[in-house]
């Protein structure tokens, strides 16, 4: 019909399903098809018995074969070998790879690990074995235990994830001339991964435990271990102490795929997808960030120009490499004019960087079929530049949060892949069958002028760029300045519209379209309001933290409840007391049954059953040099800051060890009385523990904690937050709270000074690979107790870390003078 249309003047458009004029423009008919399925159908069976070699540790592969190590570098990633420092051929298992890589593996083991210290990993090239590395555990030059060896094999898989590895082996280690016993070893790995695979961002997708092919009953013994599916007593209790909240994430983050196609050119395949999501909703290497306007385009108000801003340069001269310590993504931030046609500067940057996958947000609103063509294009330049970088990006990823527009860009680049002609032949995974997609807009005039009144009417019906400011809004001084940008990245990805922070304040602008900076505002009081209910529900759990602290017990292992669990129990609690009519209450949304009668916790679902206790505060006296007129102003919840006047008590401070060559002028005694009876209760869990397996420790410590001097209030009310680890100077020792020993040392992270008591205990020294992470490591001789602190060295340590918030009290602020 188009064809036959006969009139004075006519213009003929074509318009995509986002286009100017407000009819029914949405898809008739969408269905995706999944083409593949990516279930793990089948598993290896013994021919012994039933159980299997193979187990899923939360999306982690963990299995047990049979083999040699020295062979199985060619369908791994990463192996791992046992040394003994200097003397590289010592072992059976490094005496095995050095048959097979010779005398230039030998060569290069000691050029490459000369100086590697007995709690460190090393790493030298797996070219000789078909593994991309070798991982080497100094375990004959060690202490030779169990706990010893747990602690390395997590270094490396740590190791391993933070590399992009995706598959590592792991031979059996200490169970030949050691003598150690193959079960405890094989339990002791298997809650190794176990833990590992909890913490893990799934990066290593699989890990392979290679018994020596007649090691029989080693083999026996890994496969009961790996399949030995009763929680441990630590196990069960964590989750009768942790609310639903803390254990159970949400289903409802996972990005829809909406288009894939991969092009097989090597080993590792190039992919592509689009999905419908959030960027934070996906893991990969690195992310693209073009939420930060440059200085030149802050300004302007109007950003309808950016597709069509030519300048290849900018996108260089914008550029800001951001590492995120929580997500573990490298953020590439960048003003967006410009992204586009700098967009193979920006994937060779990124490529340069060694990353293998990249999250590619919507570049702009008003992208179009062309854009999509040009970028299809250059990836394909891409690709053909880089086919034979195996450690380059192989993984592209456009994730749109808008439902319509990933649908459309879904259906521009499959259009392109498809139906255009390109460079490469590529393989479709998963596609959209749609009916119809966008329309066809005619215009109909006796006149041209006609037609140029009709499209400027239907022009300013369309959706225009518009600047929106937000004043006062506090919930922006909930989010840290160095993590502003995860905010600004999440806005943009769910409704495409551009924060911009004016200051580290409470006020900001929003450029977008008129309706999604409506939707934005929208969603940030949502966000406030939330933020001030948690707030005020997080005060009252505190106030009852501070009142009452219950626990749980199986066995001889204790563990506290959470802050959310324990209000509840307080609560009820007070109520079976007042009648004791009641004794069965339901607590964590109904999941856990409470019999205040017998003292017992029971989860039905799990079959799992404890014995509470409920810690007294009543015990723990006011400190005799505190100053008040009477106790109810001492337990009323606040806190009080008492310059110190004793003579006595100031020459104690004065007279610190570690203060050196500062004087002090003045002294502030910081008196909470919920703090000081929370960290007393720890202290007692402490020294039992050093009574039980390191008599000989010393529990606490008045260590020095510097920080902003803006912070001190938080502090002095709130106790330290470990959650703000890593921050501003990063957690090279772990995550947890820093203390140093020496006055001058915490000087360098701020200008406030804080004299602290700290329950340091028993300490393990900190690897290079927990750097950013907890640190698990479990007490030697305990099953599960962690230990207390972390130690920058062995010998004289100069900083202790704690990642107990309760293990510090903030005792006195000091002023100062060199």
């Amino acid at each position: 019909m188009k064809n036959q249309l006969n009139s004075p003047s006519i213009d003929l458009k074509r318009t995509s399903a986002s286009a100017i004029v407000e009819i029914n423009l949405a898809p008739s008919r969408i269905e995706i098809k999944d083409t593949i399925s990516e279930n793990f159908a089948s598993s290896t069976s013994t021919s012994t018995n039933d159980s299997k070699t193979w187990r899923m540790f939360n999306k982690i592969l963990v299995d047990v074969t049979k083999g040699a190590i020295e062979k199985e570098g060619a369908k791994y990633d990463v192996i791992v070998n046992s040394i003994k420092l200097g003397a590289y051929q010592e072992g059976n298992i490094a005496e095995a790879l050095h048959k097979v890589g010779g005398t230039v593996y030998e060569q290069e083991c000691k050029n490459q690990l000369k100086g590697l210290k007995n709690d460190e990993i090393g790493c030298t090239s797996g070219s000789f074995f078909g593994c991309k590395s070798v991982y080497h555990v100094p375990f004959l030059s060690s202490e030779k235990t169990i706990s010893w060896l747990g602690n390395r094999i997590n270094d490396c898989l740590n190791k391993a994830e933070k590399q992009g590895m995706n598959s590592i082996a792991i031979p059996i280690i200490g169970t030949g001339k050691i003598g150690l016993n193959a079960n405890d070893v094989s339990k002791e790995m298997m809650k190794v991964v176990a833990n590992f695979a909890q913490e893990s961002t799934n990066f290593l997708k699989e890990i392979h435990f290679i018994v020596y092919p007649t090691d029989e009953n080693i083999y026996v013994a890994f496969q009961q271990a790996l399949n030995d599916r009763s929680l441990s007593e630590l196990e069960q209790l964590e989750i009768l102490t942790k609310s639903a909240d803390s254990n159970e994430s949400d289903p409802s983050n996972d990005c829809q795929l909406l288009f894939k196609a991969k092009y097989n050119v090597s080993k590792v395949p190039f992919d592509i997808s689009v999905y419908h999501g959030t960027v934070d909703d996906t893991k990969v290497d690195a992310i693209i960030d073009i939420t930060a306007l440059c200085l030149e385009h802050t300004t302007v108000v109007n950003h309808m120009d950016i597709a069509n801003y030519a300048d290849v340069g900018h996108a260089r001269q914008t550029l800001t490499h951001l590492q995120s310590s929580e997500s573990k993504n490298s953020i590439y931030q960048l003003c967006p004019y410009g992204c586009l046609a700098g967009f193979s500067t920006l994937l060779e940057l990124i490529n340069a960087d060694g990353h293998k996958s990249v999250a590619i947000p919507l570049l702009d609103i008003e992208i179009s079929a062309a854009d999509i063509d040009n970028l299809i294009e250059s990836l394909e330049y891409f690709i053909m530049d880089h086919f034979q970088d195996e450690n380059g990006i192989h993984r592209f990823d456009f994730i749109i949060g808008y439902q319509d527009r990933s649908i459309e860009i879904a259906t521009w680049m499959q259009d392109s892949i498809i139906n255009k002609t390109f460079q490469l032949k590529w393989t479709v995974i998963q596609q959209l069958s749609i009916a119809q997609f966008g329309m066809d807009v005619y215009y109909v005039a006796c006149n041209s002028a006609a037609i140029t009144n009709m499209k400027s009417n239907m022009m300013a019906y369309s959706n225009t760029w518009s600047r929106y400011q937000m004043f006062n809004e506090d919930y922006f001084n909930t989010i840290p300045p160095n993590l502003w940008y995860q905010f600004a990245l999440q806005i943009w990805s769910m409704f495409n519209t551009i924060v911009v922070r004016q200051g580290t304040g409470t006020n900001i602008c929003i450029f977008g379209y008129d309706t999604d900076i409506m939707n934005t505002v929208s969603h940030i009081c949502k966000l406030s309001k939330a933020n001030s209910e948690q707030k005020a529900y997080r005060e009252i759990q505190e106030f009852a933290a501070g009142t009452a602290q219950w626990y749980a017990i199986i066995g001889s292992c204790r563990v506290n409840f959470d802050i959310i669990l324990n209000y509840e129990l307080e609560k009820n609690y007070n109520i079976y007391l007042k009648s004791k009519t009641t004794v069965i209450f339901h607590i964590d949304s109904g999941k856990k049954v409470v019999d205040y009668e017998n003292m017992a916790i029971i989860h039905a679902a799990k079959n799992i059953k404890a014995s509470i206790g409920k810690l007294s505060f009543e015990e723990i006296n006011v400190p005799d040099n505190w100053d008040y007129n009477k106790k109810e102003d001492i337990i009323d919840g606040y806190y009080s800051l008492v310059e110190v006047q004793d003579p006595q008590e100031l020459n104690e401070i004065k007279n610190m060890p570690g203060l050196g060559r500062l004087t002090i002028s003045r002294a502030q005694r910081i008196q909470n009385w919920n703090l000081y009876r929370r960290y007393q209760i720890m202290k007692a869990e402490v020294t039992a523990a050093v009574k039980r397996y390191e008599p000989n420790t010393q529990v606490e410590r008045h260590l020095f904690h510097g920080t902003d001097i803006s912070k001190l209030t938080s502090i002095c009310k709130s106790g330290f937050d470990r959650d703000y680890s890593g921050i501003v100077n990063g957690a090279v020792h772990g995550t947890g709270t820093y203390f140093a020993v020496k006055a001058e040392l915490s000087q360098f992270y701020g200008n406030g000074l804080l004299l602290v008591r700290v329950l340091t205990g028993i300490s393990v020294q900190s690897s290079k690979s927990n750097s950013n992470r907890p640190n698990l490591s479990i007490i030697p001789g305990s099953q599960s107790e962690r230990v207390h602190s972390v130690i920058d060295k062995a010998d004289d340590p100069s900083i202790y870390v704690v990642s107990n918030d309760n293990s510090a009290y903030p005792e006195y602020i000091l002023h100062v003078s060199s």
